[in-house]
């Protein structure tokens, strides 16, 4: 957990250029700390990368996020996996919009 607040922390502080939020959720890591402070058994960590080495593992990412996200209630019928990784800037908003609601 400190870890996942350690991120988040860094994530707030680093000063925001418009692409650089999109840029920040693609691999899914970001979702996967907001998600474990909101609920920290949306995601097993154990089957989740926090060091994606690739597309294929960030991929897998965002299918655990959006799999968390349904979990926890969020409406992801639109949202997938793939439009995350291709930094959709409609479909981060509006799940980074429920995670916060």
């Amino acid at each position: 957990i400190s870890e996942t607040n350690s991120t988040i922390k860094n994530a707030i502080k680093t000063p925001i250029i418009k692409q650089q939020i999109f840029d920040a959720f693609t691999d899914g890591v970001l979702f996967f700390h907001i998600l474990i402070k909101i609920n920290n058994s949306a995601i097993d960590p154990n089957f989740f990368y926090l060091n994606p080495k690739n597309k294929f593992e960030a991929l897998q990412n965002n299918r655990k996020v959006i799999e968390g996200a349904a979990k926890i209630g969020c409406n992801v019928s639109a949202i997938k996996a793939v439009n995350l990784q291709e930094k959709n800037a409609n479909a981060i908003i509006s799940l980074l919009w429920q995670l916060l609601l």
